[in-house]
């Protein structure tokens, strides 16, 4: 069966949306500038932190140390590192596990 679109009763698709988008006042505009600063914060966050994990419990290691990496990644060699969070997980038959969290120094973070 045919289908005649001249008829009354066939639907029109609507007319494609403008690709312009007009914030109202310069309030708007700043607190939209705000939002994106720290959502790209939120995520570079990421970039000056790094985390290993470790087998077994390993109670050598003190918070709030200073480490040099070396042999982990490029960006992370000779930068000076400090241990920020150190987890420990007793979990009997399933193996103990020891997380350890390192932050770029402020030092290291100033000069990128």
């Amino acid at each position: 069966m045919a289908v005649n679109l001249n008829e009354p009763g066939h639907k029109v698709l609507p007319d494609k949306p403008s690709d312009k988008v007009e914030i109202p006042n310069a309030e708007v505009q700043k607190m939209n500038a705000t939002n994106a600063k720290s959502k790209l914060k939120q995520k570079n966050r990421k970039k000056n932190e790094m985390v290993i994990e470790l087998a077994g419990l390993a109670l050598n290691f003190e918070a709030a140390t200073k480490y040099n990496m070396g042999g982990f990644t490029p960006n992370a060699d000779g930068e000076d590192w400090i241990l920020g969070e150190v987890e420990f997980r007793a979990r009997g038959k399933q193996g103990s596990e020891t997380t350890l969290t390192f932050f770029l120094s402020a030092a290291a973070v100033v000069n990128v």
